[in-house]
C-alpha cells in the first residue's frame, strides 16, 4: 500500500498543472488526439446515464490499445 501511495504523491505532484499533463499526454498520443479546449471537454461531459455530468480537464482520443 505505501508504494502505491507513494506513486499517486508523485503523480499529483507532477501533475499539478494541467498543462504538464496536456504535454506528456501529446508526446504519447500524438498533438491531434489530445484537446483541452472548453468546447470539446463540454461534450465529454455527459452521456446518457443518471449520473451528473463532469467536465473533464483534458479529453484523449486513443487510436490503439498502446495508447490506453
Amino acid at each position: 500500500k505505501s508504494q502505491n501511495a507513494s506513486y499517486v504523491y508523485k503523480l499529483i505532484q507532477r501533475y499539478a498543472s494541467s498543462q504538464t499533463l496536456v504535454t506528456d499526454l501529446k508526446g504519447i498520443v500524438g498533438n491531434d488526439n489530445v484537446s483541452n479546449s472548453r468546447t470539446v471537454r463540454v461534450q465529454h461531459s455527459h452521456d446518457e446515464s443518471y449520473h451528473a455530468g463532469h467536465e473533464p480537464d483534458v479529453v484523449v482520443f486513443a487510436q490503439s490499445t498502446d495508447h490506453v
